[in-house]
């Protein structure tokens, strides 16, 4: 018999364990003398001790540890518990590696909207530039690819040379879900036959055009539109014409989707 201080040195546990084992009708000593109140245990309990502190260990909880110890159980049942608690392990790395993976999108829109936000923004004046243009409303902003496909078509059917940047305006007044009316741009080094589809104009060379450059996805494009516009009523301006995004790096000439450049302007006028 070990009393149980004893108890704990040789099995690596506190005493105020053990006692907490007994309060809980876990394990309780094998013997209390009456006078003392000293608690004993003895060498066989060391094996139940083993138990409890391995199936501590494996996620069990103590009352489930409780009605394993206070049974005697099979091998087979050993198995079937352990493979239960496999499978609640499982299921609970599966929700956090879910959240984990949440937080770290999140982690990452809100570095990159820390950045939107120390981004300058500045005014700058509209170029006169030659374009060929082709406007349609399409399903929505991802699907104008065949816009661009037959717009770039007819510029090298004419022998005209594509400049940088491509770019589009779409003629809304707010972010739509579908029906999107939007223009695809192609800056040209000379003129070149318009269709009734193909129009070949100069830009607008606005007076004031409020600039902000976006890198990253375009999935991201909403965080810099918002800090210009709050640039643009925070220093007492009004939008006068479609904003415009300019592709200065794109999936054309990158491998990854943090490179993207994109310039967003927007014509702007003093209130």
């Amino acid at each position: 018999m070990f009393r149980i201080g004893e108890f704990a040195k040789l099995n690596m546990v506190s005493i105020k364990t053990l006692r907490f084992y007994d309060q809980k009708n876990i394990l309780k000593p094998s013997f209390v003398d009456e006078d003392t109140g000293y608690r004993y245990y003895s060498a066989d309990q060391m094996m139940t001790l083993n138990r409890i502190v391995s199936l501590k260990y494996l996620g069990f909880s103590l009352d489930e540890i409780k009605l394993i110890i206070g049974k005697s159980t099979e091998v087979s049942d050993m198995i079937d518990l352990l493979k239960w608690k496999e499978a609640e392990i499982s299921s609970k790395i599966k929700d956090e590696n879910t959240r984990l993976s949440r937080i770290k999108y999140y982690l990452n829109v809100y570095k990159q909207e820390e950045n939107f936000m120390k981004s300058d923004i500045v005014l700058k004046k509209g170029k006169d530039i030659l374009v060929a243009t082709l406007r349609d409303i399409i399903p929505e902003y991802s699907q104008q690819g065949h816009l661009w496909e037959e717009l770039v078509s007819h510029i090298e059917k004419h022998g005209a040379k594509i400049l940088s940047p491509c770019m589009v305006i779409y003629h809304e007044e707010g972010y739509k879900e579908s029906e999107v009316d939007a223009e695809v741009i192609e800056p040209i080094d000379k003129e070149i036959p318009a269709t009734d589809r193909i129009e070949v104009k100069k830009l607008i060379p606005y007076e004031n055009l409020a600039t902000i450059v976006h890198k990253g996805s375009y999935q991201n494009l909403y965080m810099s539109y918002g800090e210009i516009m709050k640039w643009i009523k925070r220093n007492d301006y009004e939008i006068i014409d479609s904003s415009r995004e300019l592709y200065i790096k794109g999936e054309w000439n990158s491998d990854s989707i943090d490179e993207y450049v994109t310039e967003i302007q927007i014509p702007v006028k003093k209130k």
